[in-house]
């Protein structure tokens, strides 16, 4: 009798252990060994964006993303496993203790990978959801809250958010870009990109291509603006500006965006068409 009660005692104990471990869940981070399930999401300090699984559109795939939160259907800044959808909804988002996170689905099998591993045995990492919308994962051990083991701003879809760069690698030859989705169904890359043209020396323009054949162009770029671009009154509710970075490393644009009650998103559209909102 005392050994079966000694056993509910210990199951009782699990139980509360696991709801505490469920509920204790910060609202914007995953830690190592705390997976997030579909059906669960984190959210930005903000309350700006959330993440978590959705359908786009009529799809009945599942797919791992970043939205504006508090929208509905779901505006969609970011995808992670934009060319390898889930066909069900037991999809897991997990951190290892190399900093990876992988989504995996029903079997086990890894369909998408940050592809990031930490420097060192004592990383510590942990993914966290800023207020930009930027996914990050980065060591609770490193004294430099800037340096970071992978951000999802380094892999724009459709969608560009400020502080995103666009622009090239030149050590590793990787663009930024941002690219269309195959229709409002499909989040897999579509036929229309919005690139820089990114070569040292010469004044660089923006290019709408569609495939590889360029459609439209905004430039070029004089150090302060786009020719061409249109000009925008100044408004007290928010300040914007272009930034061009020029290093031996890497060529990109960022825009700075900062307001109080708006969120700017640029996206192109899957019929090409480059549009802006806030």
């Amino acid at each position: 009798m005392e050994m079966n009660q000694t056993i509910c005692i210990m199951l009782l104990y699990s139980v509360i252990f696991f709801l505490m471990l469920k509920t204790c869940r910060s609202l914007d981070t995953i830690v190592v060994h705390q997976n997030l399930l579909d059906g669960e999401t984190i959210i930005s300090g903000n309350a700006a964006f959330e993440l978590g699984f959705f359908s786009p559109g009529s799809s009945k795939y599942r797919y791992l993303g970043i939205w504006f939160k508090n929208t509905s259907p779901h505006t969609v800044a970011w995808v992670a496993n934009r060319e390898t959808p889930l066909t069900d909804s037991s999809g897991m988002l997990k951190l290892d203790s190399q900093g990876i996170l992988s989504l995996v689905n029903s079997s086990g099998t890894t369909i998408w990978s940050s592809n990031s591993t930490t420097s060192g045995t004592n990383a510590n990492p942990v993914a966290h959801l800023l207020d930009t919308g930027n996914l990050v994962i980065k060591s609770e051990n490193q004294t430099n809250k800037n340096i970071l083991i992978w951000q999802s701003f380094d892999y724009p879809g459709d969608t560009y958010l400020p502080g995103m760069k666009l622009g090239k690698n030149f050590i590793t030859g990787r663009e930024m870009y941002v690219t269309s989705w195959k229709s409002a169904d499909d989040p897999s890359p579509g036929k229309y990109t919005i690139r820089f043209s990114m070569v040292k020396g010469n004044y660089q323009q923006v290019h709408i291509r569609k495939s590889s054949v360029i459609e439209g162009r905004i430039g070029p770029y004089n150090g302060i603006a786009f020719a061409g671009q249109p000009s925008y009154k100044s408004n007290p509710l928010y300040t914007f500006n272009f930034d061009m970075i020029v290093d031996e490393n890497e060529m990109y644009f960022v825009l700075n965006f900062m307001s109080t009650s708006f969120l700017l998103r640029l996206i192109v559209t899957p019929g090409g068409k480059y549009e802006v909102f806030n």
